[in-house]
């Protein structure tokens, strides 16, 4: 089967509250209508397929790899931006599993009937990362640019604004400027290397994979949650708890992410 997803820049100026609306509006499952305004991502679908938060993609991947090998089962790996993915599973979207990087949209996703018992599966942490050869002082950001996922449909820019909320900066940091939104952590790691933005607030698994220089916020965690889909293929069930036995937790802990084991 061959599925066509349109995906539409992020659009700024909005306010944060109407996201997830401008999400399902622009976000479209296309089955025979293209228009030349899109711009399409085909993926074809050959058998079972995680659709998996940006955040946590690197580790999952790596996941998967290890599954085939254990088992010669294959299973498709597909990346998305959380918001995104939730709302095209709830649109019909042909996903067998869910792996958000956050427990907000598995918990909607859930109340759509497009994912079963939703879980969560790990914990993950909130990173300053910079492609360049010096982070940027927090506390003394003048004139600094950070590129930030969008916190409303991103869990990484979630996480960032409710652990900087918290130390009181978040909005200091808005007022001043020193805040670049973007759509997801991608766009947030090319606004560094190729744009105005000195760092991101990323995850630690892109960071890892990224290289060059971050800083950890071991107390800005968000736990990682995702379910099956109603109509979950048997490689995906398979997958689904095979991420979740203690054979795994090695290759969790070489992401930056601590495991919570299947129960």
């Amino acid at each position: 089967m061959l599925a066509l997803f349109t995906f539409f820049g992020y659009c700024t100026g909005e306010d944060c509250s109407t996201l997830m609306n401008t999400i399902f509006r622009r976000t479209t499952l296309v089955l025979f209508l293209v228009t030349p305004a899109t711009i399409l991502f085909p993926c074809i679908i050959h058998g079972d397929t995680v659709a998996v938060s940006f955040a946590i993609a690197p580790c999952i991947e790596e996941l998967a790899e290890s599954f085939t090998r254990t088992t010669g089962e294959k299973i498709d790996i597909l990346p998305g931006q959380t918001g995104a993915l939730s709302r095209q599973m709830a649109m019909g979207a042909p996903y067998d599993l869910f792996l958000a990087a956050e427990n907000r949209w598995p918990a909607w996703l859930e109340e759509q009937k497009g994912i079963t018992d939703s879980e969560i599966f790990a914990y993950g942490y909130l990173v300053l990362w910079s492609g360049k050869k010096k982070l940027p002082d927090i506390q003394n950001l003048a004139g600094t640019i950070i590129a930030v996922p969008e916190p409303e449909a991103a869990a990484t820019g979630l996480l960032a604004r409710n652990y900087f909320s918290e130390l009181g900066l978040w909005q200091r940091l808005e007022s001043a400027g020193n805040l670049m939104f973007v759509r997801n952590i991608p766009q947030a790691v090319l606004t560094v290397t190729h744009g105005p933005a000195e760092a991101a607030f990323i995850s630690l698994t892109t960071a890892l994979q990224a290289g060059e220089k971050y800083h950890v916020y071991y107390d800005g965690t968000i736990a990682h949650a995702g379910g099956l889909s109603p109509k979950a293929g048997r490689t995906a069930e398979k997958f689904w708890k095979y991420i979740r036995s203690p054979r795994t937790k090695p290759v969790w802990k070489k992401w930056g992410l601590r495991q919570i084991p299947d129960k």
